[in-house]
């Protein structure tokens, strides 16, 4: 599978939307999502630095290369366009609360899935990392072919490469407890999506929402952190339609 950001331009636009996905992901994580954003708006799909290539690519990244990319990016689009929709999977999420933050102006929305503020790693996510990662497990696995799709990089039995990932998770919690200071502040209209059967966040991270008068949590009754069922989906197209409509 080809891992690449994808970019749609539409000349003379006033609209954008900008896509991030999660760590260890990919752009296709919004497969199921970018049918129900409009031909008319320009569209970027971004694939994070380090992501789509090998074990080692990933692990000479860093928190402040995906922060830097992250936002050259949303700033390129404030100052291309009018509206500015952002959507984003896990780890993006947070890039996302940050450009909420820093374009009250022109971030008109957020729509946040399962972003990670509260983390609660179920046994069968470390067994789904380790087969993926490591090229292992049941080709016929419902959970463990998501996975693969969710990855963006092949599998390397070399374990050894996987120690320098371990600097890009340390870099991670400490970006979500920097994030969940800030998260009050938040006034952009957001949209929280968080998934009953997720293997990595907790349904709690609605509580870090419920102060806030911009935001408003959805459940996903039958989805994971990595794969939407097809009703679930369709209630995320539908909440992204109704953003998007509501923008003059």
């Amino acid at each position: 599978m080809d891992h690449s950001t994808q970019i749609r331009i539409i000349p003379g636009s006033r609209n954008a939307v900008l896509l991030v996905h999660g760590i260890l992901g990919t752009p296709h994580q919004f497969d199921a999502i970018l049918p129900a954003i409009p031909p008319d708006w320009t569209m970027i799909n971004l694939l994070l630095d380090g992501h789509g290539g090998q074990v080692e690519d990933f692990g000479r990244s860093s928190m402040r290369k995906w922060e830097t990319q992250v936002r050259s990016v949303v700033n390129d689009l404030c100052a291309a366009y009018e509206n500015v929709v952002i959507i984003a999977h896990s780890m993006g999420t947070l890039f996302a609360i940050d450009a909420g933050l820093a374009h009250p102006d022109r971030i008109k929305a957020l729509l946040l899935l399962s972003p990670p503020l509260k983390i609660a790693l179920k046994p069968r996510l470390i067994r789904q990392a380790m087969q993926v990662g490591l090229g292992f497990g049941r080709l016929d696995d419902p959970d463990i072919a998501a996975a693969r799709r969710a990855y963006s990089m092949p599998a390397d039995r070399r374990i050894w490469k996987y120690l320098r990932w371990i600097p890009r998770y340390l870099e991670l919690f400490k970006k979500i407890r920097s994030t969940r200071k800030r998260l009050p502040m938040l006034r952009t209209p957001t949209k929280v999506f968080l998934c009953r059967r997720d293997e990595m966040v907790s349904v709690r991270t609605d509580r870090l929402f419920a102060g806030l008068t911009s935001a408003e949590t959805l459940y996903l009754p039958s989805s994971s952190h990595f794969t939407y069922s097809e009703e679930d989906a369709q209630r995320i197209r539908q909440a992204l339609t109704g953003i998007l409509k509501s923008i003059p």
